[in-house]
């Protein structure tokens, strides 16, 4: 979800507890809110894609200030009882995400509704923002951001293989390369988002999301596989 971390914010609940307020004490917004008296009937789809984008637009130009830097981002029908998709029996939502984009990196700030597909309810809101400068083009492309990953990957699986003189594994990537602008430590940097999996006779999935400073090829983020 993006959120800014939960840590810095403060919880406010509704007397029935039902709906959970999570205040920025910087921004004094609400950045999460859970509204958990809404849940009830999203396990039927009685409205459309369409109709759900409508009622979580009109949710977003009240709540969130920068909406109009955002681009909409992903607009689908996701399933929550262990489902990845809109199959889901026990539990689904539409999910709307909005992203601000510069230069064609993706930033942190974002903002994201989720609608319950039987009522029409917004379920879930969260809303988040800093002030955020174009990097500029990468001096990496994706391909050599992409060799990278593979190099890191093929070395995690010659670690965890024990008899190395059969191991000849290859590396998938799982989507295409992402150019986006994260903070670290305080600093933007701009990254080549990637996901890769080693490919090959392995005992557990090798792999992982990695993030590739798109100007000097060094991993600055990776979160393998677990």
């Amino acid at each position: 979800m993006p959120s800014p971390s939960i840590t810095n914010l403060v919880l406010v609940e509704s007397k029935d507890k039902d709906t959970e307020y999570w205040f920025d004490p910087k921004s004094k917004k609400v950045a999460l809110a859970f509204y958990g008296g809404n849940m009830a009937g999203n396990d039927m789809v009685l409205l459309t894609l369409e109709d759900a984008r409508i009622v979580a637009t009109q949710f977003a130009e009240k709540h969130c200030d920068n909406l109009p830097i955002f681009t909409l981002q992903k607009s689908e029908l996701r399933g929550f009882d262990q489902a990845p998709d809109s199959t889901a029996t026990v539990m689904r939502a539409y999910e709307f995400e909005w992203v601000q984009v510069l230069d064609g990196a993706l930033t942190p700030n974002s903002v994201l509704i989720q609608v319950n597909p039987g009522t029409g309810n917004v379920m879930t809101y969260a809303c988040r923002y800093q002030p955020i400068e174009a990097a500029g083009a990468p001096s990496l492309s994706q391909e050599d951001a992409k060799a990278v990953v593979a190099n890191r990957v093929l070395e995690a699986a010659k670690a965890a293989f024990t008899t190395q003189s059969n191991l000849s594994p290859g590396v998938s990537f799982l989507q295409e390369p992402e150019l986006r602008i994260v903070v670290k430590d305080g600093k933007q940097v701009l990254v080549w988002r990637i996901i890769a999996e080693a490919q090959g006779d392995l005992p557990w999935p090798i792999g992982g999301q990695y993030g590739i400073n798109a100007q000097n090829g060094s991993i600055v983020e990776e979160a393998p596989f677990l």
